[in-house]
C-alpha cells in the first residue's frame, strides 16, 4: 500500500511540475512573439520614414519651369517636385492619406506614395496621426496660398501597434504607440 501512495504522490508532484514548466514556456513564447511583432512593425516604420525623409530632403530639386516646388498641402494629400530615385530622375511626388479602418476604436490611415501618378509604395494602415506641414523661412506654418515660400517641412506621425497581447493593460498600452516627428530643411528649397 505504501508503494502505491508513494507512486501516486510522485505522479502528482511530477504533474504539477510539468504544468508549471509548460505555463512558464507559454508565457515566454507569448512575450517573444510580441517582441518579434514589434520588431517587424518597427522595420516597416523605418522603411517608410526613410523613404519619406529622402523624398522631402530632395524636394525642390529639378522643379519644372513655371512651377513651385510644393504643389499641394492639404490634410489628406501633400505633393511636391523632387528627385524620385537615386539615378537623378525628377518628378512629382505625392503622399496621400487613405482611410484604413479602425484599431481599438480609433480611426487609422495608410499613407501611399505616388510618383507621377503611379503608386510606388507607402506605409502600413496603422497610422493614427500623420501630417506634413510646409514651413516658411522663419519656421512658421504656411497656408495653401503661400506654398512657393516653403523652406522646410515638419513631419509628425504616430503608429499604432495592432498586435500586442502579453502583459498587463498598462504595458500593452505603452507598447502600442510609436511616434516620429522630424524637421527637414531641403537644400533645393533654399534661396
Amino acid at each position: 500500500m505504501q508503494f502505491l501512495f508513494d507512486n501516486l504522490i510522485a505522479t502528482a508532484v511530477a504533474g504539477v511540475g510539468a504544468l508549471l514548466l509548460i505555463g512558464i514556456s507559454l508565457g515566454r513564447a507569448e512575450g517573444t512573439r510580441d517582441n518579434t511583432r514589434v520588431y517587424a512593425h518597427q522595420q516597416m516604420q523605418a522603411q517608410f520614414t526613410e523613404q519619406l525623409e529622402v523624398d522631402l530632403t530632395n524636394a525642390g530639386i529639378l522643379v519644372p519651369t513655371g512651377s513651385t516646388a510644393v504643389q499641394t498641402a492639404t490634410a489628406s494629400s501633400f505633393s511636391f517636385y523632387g528627385l524620385v530615385d537615386r539615378n537623378g530622375t525628377a518628378g512629382l511626388i505625392e503622399y496621400r492619406e487613405v482611410a484604413a479602418g479602425t484599431l481599438d476604436g480609433s480611426p487609422v490611415v495608410a499613407v501611399e506614395r505616388w510618383v507621377d501618378g503611379v503608386r510606388t509604395g507607402g506605409s502600413a494602415g496603422v497610422l493614427s496621426r500623420f501630417s506634413i506641414t510646409p514651413l516658411g523661412a522663419g519656421g512658421s506654418p504656411l497656408g495653401a496660398a503661400s506654398l512657393g515660400a516653403t523652406r522646410a517641412f515638419e513631419v509628425d506621425a504616430e503608429w499604432v501597434l495592432p498586435f500586442i497581447e502579453a502583459g498587463d493593460a498598462a504595458r500593452r498600452q505603452a507598447m502600442r504607440r510609436s511616434a516620429w516627428t522630424t524637421y527637414l530643411r531641403p537644400v533645393g528649397l533654399q534661396p
